[in-house]
């Protein structure tokens, strides 16, 4: 008898450890869905009394110390005003006359000395172009989960060059390089914290943050008097260099923006936006890996061109589908001899 009364005690035991169990999970579950303002600093009232959440995400920012201290001979501090500092780091040119300066935006997560972008620096110095090259962050989280998500309410949907989340050079995504994707979150998790409006809002914040950096950067070799400072992205930088472009913020008195993408990872509203543009206001080159895939070459030229912009080139480089410090030197012999060859009966 003594037997079963321990046993029915142990039963008991057991279903209240499993009751407690599943009321913990419950809650940790509903403070997984609804976070606590106070724990992310977010629920005060404004003089109006309206309450709004902010919800502060991390964005992978760049160590422009460190950069600063490994670099100090070519790096400049640029001042982006209420988005702070940033680093550019410059190499002067290196023969006589100058030719001008270029801008070059290296691929999304990159330091302006990483990869492709900080190998480009010394040749197109020797070629006699002033270069400096700019980091480009990666976007807060949300935008690029939304990103892999596509299925998002009012996203832009993937062109040729997004297709199976790689870029037209075959790069795969730089967010899902990095493990962006984390278990367990997925669009649906997204939409249940931020609204498609607060999305938006967030991805021109982030433009607008990098095109206050271009435009230092520009603003800093004008004001070193370089008149004409050609633009070049590369991979996801490309993009974020179009609407610069399109401004017009580095063009030379009487010349075209000049405008080199590098194996770029660009949207339909991209080249939309570029096919409206005036073959005299702007002037791409566009510099695909010969190892890429044809099919969305061909689109997205086709795309420009029934648009009416005249001011396109593209072409096909022996380069790697992700290239590197290896083909620096291939990649600013063609973009040095592009902006040569345009810009000569300018300057004739």
């Amino acid at each position: 008898m003594r037997r079963h009364m321990v046993n029915a005690r142990g039963v008991v035991l057991v279903l209240l450890w499993i009751m407690t169990s599943a009321v913990w999970a419950q809650e940790a579950g509903n403070a997984g869905s609804a976070p606590d303002p106070s724990a992310e600093g977010a629920s005060a009232k404004d003089a109006g009394g309206d309450t709004k959440q902010e919800r502060p995400f991390i964005s992978t920012g760049q160590d422009y110390e460190a950069l600063a201290d490994m670099r100090p001979e070519k790096t400049v501090w640029l001042d982006t005003g209420a988005n702070g500092r940033v680093v550019g780091l410059l190499e002067q040119e290196q023969q006589m006359p100058a030719q001008g300066a270029v801008l070059i935006l290296a691929d999304e997560g990159q330091s302006a000395d990483a990869g492709l972008a900080g190998a480009l620096r010394d040749p197109l110095a020797r070629d006699g172009w002033a270069t400096m090259s700019l980091g480009l962050e990666a976007p807060p989280y949300p935008l690029e989960q939304a990103r892999h998500e596509r299925d998002l309410p009012g996203s832009e949907q993937p062109g040729p060059a997004d297709a199976a989340g790689k870029g037209e050079s075959g790069a795969a995504d730089p967010g899902k390089a990095s493990g962006a994707a984390k278990p367990g979150v997925g669009a649906g998790s997204i939409i249940d914290v931020l609204s498609n409006t607060d999305l938006n809002q967030m991805r021109k914040d982030y433009q607008h943050k990098i095109g206050a950096q271009i435009n230092a950067a520009v603003s800093h070799l004008r004001g070193m008097g370089y008149q004409r400072v050609a633009l070049v992205g590369v991979g996801r930088g490309a993009r974020e260099m179009v609407s610069q472009a399109l401004k017009g913020s580095g063009a030379g008195p009487g010349e075209p923006q000049m405008l080199a993408w590098i194996t770029p990872t660009l949207q339909p509203s991209d080249l939309d936006a570029v096919a409206k543009a005036s073959a005299g206001q702007l002037r791409i080159l566009d510099l695909r890996s010969s190892l890429a895939k044809t099919e969305s070459m061909h689109d997205q030229r086709a795309v420009i061109r029934r648009g009416g912009f005249q001011g396109y080139q593209q072409q096909r480089v022996a380069m790697a589908r992700h290239p590197g410090r290896d083909d620096a030197g291939l990649v600013a012999g063609r973009v040095s001899s592009w902006l040569k060859q345009t810009l000569e009966p300018a300057s004739e």
